[in-house]
C-alpha cells in the first residue's frame, strides 16, 4: 500500500479490482502466500503415503488400470510434488504414475520447473532419498526419472475448474492453502476436492489445517504423528459438472525405472499444433470436455505459449463462465503482455463482466502497444458510450475509420478470423455511431 501511495483499505481495493489489478494481485500473491517450504515438510505425513497410502492404493490395481494420479495444488516451488515424485519412485517402482502440480504464481512455477535448489536441500533429504538428487553447478536437482513424473500448470482454485473431474485422483496433497481462504471458500474447495476425488482416496492437508466442522464427506486416518483424510470407499461421489479426463500418457521402459515419460517436445514441435487442431475438431463436435482435456494438457506441457490458455478462455466464455474466461486471459496476458490477442480478449470480457472503467483502461493499454488495432478502438467506442462518454465514443470511432485504412496486421486479421468479426461490418457499424452523434 506504501509503495502504490494508497492510503487506507478502501484505496487498495480500488487499485486490485482495477485496470492494473491483476498485476497487483500477482505480486500480492508473491507477498502474502508462503513460498519458503521445504522437501518433505511433514515427514510423517510422506511416512503415511510411502508405508501405508501407496502400497494399499497398488494393491488394488491391475496392469490395465490408469496409472496412480496424485495432484499437488499449491506446489509453489516444486519441492513438495518432488518429493511425492522421490516417493513414488522407491515405494512403488512398478506403478505407473502421473503427478501434476499446480500453482497461482508463474514466478513459483518457473522456479518449479527449472527445479534447482541450492546445496541445503539435499541435506533436509531422508537418507533413502539422497540418491535421487544430483549436483549442478548451482545447487542440486532431482535426478531427470524422477522430473519425469512431474508436470506443472498454472491454475487458480477458486476461479478456475479443477483439471480432472468425475472421480479421477488417487491423491491430494493441498497443504497449508485453505488458510488464505475464508470459510466459504474453504468449503466450496473441499466439496471439489470430494467430488474428483476416487472412492477411497486421499487428501493431505497442512498440519494446521482440519476438516472440523467443514465436512462430514472424509474418514479422518492417523499413523503416528500423521492424520490424512479419505474418501470413503462406498457411496462414489456424484457431480453435476462435467467431467474432464485426461488420457493416460505413454510410457517407455527402461531397466532401471519403467514409469519414465519421453522428454518434453520443444515449444516448435508438431505435437502443439496436432493437438490444438485436435482440441478445435472436438469443439466443433461439441465435445467441450475432450477438448479441455486437450488444452489443459498443452498449458502443462508449453507453459509459455498462449493459444491454449485463449482457446480455454474463448470456451469458457461461450458458455457464459466469465469470472473463468478472464482468469484464463489474465494469466495469457501475463505470460505475452505484449501481446495484443490476450489484451483485447481481456477487454470484451470486461466489458461483457459490466466492468466498464476497467475496459476502458485495458483497451488503451492495447491500443498503446497496438494503435492501428482497429476492432480495439471499436470497443473504446462502445464502451466509453455506455459510460455516457460521448467525446471519447466519438475519438475512438474516428480512429477505427482511420486506422482502418492502414494496412491490416497478420494479428489483427489472426483476431477477426477467429471471432468472427468482419472489417466492413466495424466500418460501418463505426460510420453509424458517429451518425447517430451528429457526425
Amino acid at each position: 500500500m506504501f509503495l502504490l501511495g494508497a492510503g487506507d483499505i478502501q484505496h487498495y481495493q480500488a487499485v486490485l479490482t482495477g485496470p492494473d489489478g491483476h498485476q497487483e494481485l500477482e505480486e500480492l500473491v508473491q507477498l502474502l502466500t508462503v513460498q519458503n517450504t521445504s522437501f518433505f515438510r511433514n515427514r510423517p505425513q510422506f511416512e503415511f503415503l510411502a508405508e501405508q497410502a501407496l502400497p494399499e492404493l497398488a494393491s488394488k490395481r491391475s496392469s490395465n488400470d490408469q496409472p496412480l494420479r496424485v495432484w499437488s495444488a499449491g506446489c509453489s516451488s516444486g519441492e513438495e510434488p518432488y518429493s511425492i515424485a522421490m516417493v513414488l519412485h522407491l515405494a512403488t517402482p512398478k506403478l505407473p504414475a502421473q503427478v501434476l502440480a499446480t500453482d497461482i504464481s508463474h514466478q513459483a512455477l518457473a522456479q518449479a520447473r527449472q527445479g534447482l535448489y541450492p546445496n541445503s536441500a539435499r541435506a533436509m533429504l531422508p537418507p533413502q532419498y539422497r540418491q535421487l538428487v544430483q549436483k549442478q553447478p548451482a545447487g542440486w536437482s532431482p535426478v531427470p526419472p524422477v522430473k519425469a513424473l512431474v508436470e506443472f500448470a498454472f491454475h487458480n482454485l477458486v476461479t478456475l475448474p479443477f483439471p480432472e473431474r468425475g472421480n479421477s485422483w488417487d491423491i491430494i496433497f493441498c497443504r497449508n492453502v485453505l488458510i488464505y481462504f475464508n470459510r466459504e471458500t474453504v468449503q466450496a474447495t473441499i466439496r471439489r476436492f470430494h467430488e474428483v476425488l476416487a472412492p477411497g482416496g486421499y487428501l493431505f492437508l497442512g498440519a494446521s489445517e482440519s476438516l472440523f466442522r467443514l465436512s462430514d464427506e472424509f474418514t479422518i486416518e492417523t499413523s503416528g504423528e500423521a492424520f490424512v483424510y479419505r474418501k470413503p470407499l462406498k457411496g462414489k461421489a456424484t457431480s453435476s459438472t462435467p467431467v474432464f479426463r485426461r488420457p493416460a500418457r505413454r510410457s517407455w521402459k527402461s531397466p532401471a525405472l519403467q514409469r519414465i515419460r519421453p522428454q518434453r517436445l520443444p515449444a516448435t514441435s508438431r505435437d502443439h499444433d496436432a493437438t490444438m487442431a485436435a482440441a478445435r475438431r472436438q469443439l466443433q463436435l461439441g465435445n467441450s470436455d475432450q477438448a479441455f482435456t486437450l488444452l489443459f494438457g498443452l498449458t502443462s506441457r508449453y507453459p509459455d505459449i498462449i493459444e491454449p490458455y485463449l482457446l480455454l478462455g474463448k470456451v469458457a466464455a461461450d458458455a457464459g463462465r466469465l469470472e473463468e474466461a478472464l482468469s484464463w486471459h489474465q494469466a495469457a496476458a501475463e505470460i505475452k503482455p505484449l501481446d495484443i490477442a490476450p489484451r483485447f480478449l481481456l477487454a470484451v470480457l470486461l466489458y461483457r463482466s459490466g466492468r466498464l472503467q476497467e475496459a476502458v483502461e485495458e483497451l488503451r493499454k492495447l491500443l498503446f502497444l497496438d494503435g492501428d488495432f482497429f476492432p480495439g478502438h471499436y470497443y473504446l467506442g462502445i464502451v466509453a458510450s455506455e459510460l455516457g462518454d460521448d467525446e471519447l465514443a466519438k475519438r475512438s470511432w474516428k480512429n477505427v475509420l482511420r486506422a482502418a485504412q492502414s494496412p491490416t496486421s497478420a494479428a489483427t486479421l489472426h483476431i477477426l478470423q477467429e471471432h468472427n468479426l468482419g472489417k466492413d461490418e466495424l466500418l460501418a457499424a463505426s460510420r453509424a455511431r458517429l451518425e447517430s452523434l451528429g457526425h
